[in-house]
């Protein structure tokens, strides 16, 4: 009976010291572009929408459904406003973790991104490169800049190049530590172009972004974990039952 007890003692020190308080709620504003707002337009220098290259929030077509909902992120083209000599169709959105500034002040805060693309498949030079990206930003968001206009904190980039089945939906997942000085964080999901570089018409034959989520999760130190421990009195059962066998 002894050991009994002590192994449930060590389950749960164990479990209790692997887990993570998660927040459980996505950063992001609009993430299954369900509101038909419009995305086209300089980086974002505010919270709450999605701004940057040529695109469109649209409704099921070219045999492709959204993700989830009944609207999805179209790209276009790699600049604001038609055709351009940039590779790729960026969209962005910066998100507010002022409530989380303890949080990220201790150094202990990860965060994990996750997006869904779909394409279509016209020819040979249909291109079929996505990316996610994430930034810690310093400073006022009101003077974003957007990417590569101004140092960032940190930066995580994960890449993706997607089949040719329209029914499949593909993830893109990324996961960084925030460092502590942290203001605000972006997200940015984009078709790139990667068979053909475009200069003049459509860009992008048929090139979807959906479901977007951005949440934080806060890891306990193990000395918060054992002291909550010793307050519950987990740890102290557990000694006396080793002492008692």
């Amino acid at each position: 009976m002894a050991r009994q007890s002590g192994m449930a003692g060590i389950a749960v020190v164990l479990l209790l010291a692997s887990s993570v308080r998660a927040n459980g709620l996505n950063l992001v504003s609009n993430p299954g572009f369900e509101t038909p707002a419009s995305t086209l337009g300089s980086s974002p220098s505010g919270y709450g929408y999605w701004q940057g290259d040529e695109s469109a929030i649209v409704t099921a077509r070219q045999g492709i459904v959204p993700y989830e909902g009944q609207r999805m992120l179209q790209f276009i083209s790699a600049a604001s406003l038609g055709a351009s000599k940039y590779g790729a169709s960026e969209v962005e959105q910066l998100l507010d973790v002022g409530a989380y500034t303890a949080d990220i002040g201790t150094g202990l805060v990860v965060v994990t991104a996750t997006a869904y693309f779909n394409r279509v498949r016209l020819d040979s030079e249909t291109d079929s490169r996505f990316s996610l990206r994430m930034l810690a930003m310093a400073g006022d968001p009101a003077e974003y800049r957007g990417h590569g206009q101004e140092a960032e904190l940190a930066l995580a980039y994960a890449g993706l190049y997607t089949d040719t089945d329209r029914a499949t939906w593909e993830p893109l997942t990324l996961e960084f530590a925030i460092p502590a000085a942290t203001d605000y964080l972006t997200v940015e999901v984009a078709a790139r172009e990667n068979r053909f570089n475009d200069i003049t018409g459509t860009e992008f034959d048929g090139h979807y972004a959906d479901n977007v989520s951005v949440v934080l999760r806060v890891i306990p130190e193990p000395t918060t974990v054992f002291s909550g421990l010793v307050g519950l009195g987990v740890v102290g059962a557990y000694v006396r039952r080793r002492r008692v066998g």
